[in-house]
């Protein structure tokens, strides 16, 4: 909650306005990420221009979700993770 928070300061300071409609703030175990998130972005009627995730995680299955689903990352929806761990860097 604390990076969801940090975040909606952040844009808040930059006079960027965040779409509640695209966050995704209700509860995941990590066996549950990869179903959680697709069924999230099942329910878009649109993308955003980026979507900014809580850790790298779930910008991995962000990006997967994208690339099985026709989207190129960065030029329609940029996906930034949090982490920078090295195991979900795409490569």
């Amino acid at each position: 909650m604390e990076r969801y928070e940090g975040f909606l300061l952040s844009m808040s300071l930059h006079g960027i306005q965040v779409d509640p409609k695209f966050c995704y703030t209700g509860n995941l175990s990590f066996l549950s990420y990869r179903e959680t998130i697709t069924n999230f972005l099942d329910h878009q009627e649109e993308m955003p221009d980026a979507f900014g995730c809580a850790n790298d995680h779930a910008a991995t299955i962000l990006l997967k979700y994208f690339e099985t689903h026709g989207y190129s990352v960065p030029d329609d929806v940029a996906v930034s993770g949090y982490d920078e761990i090295e195991d979900s860097c795409p490569r």
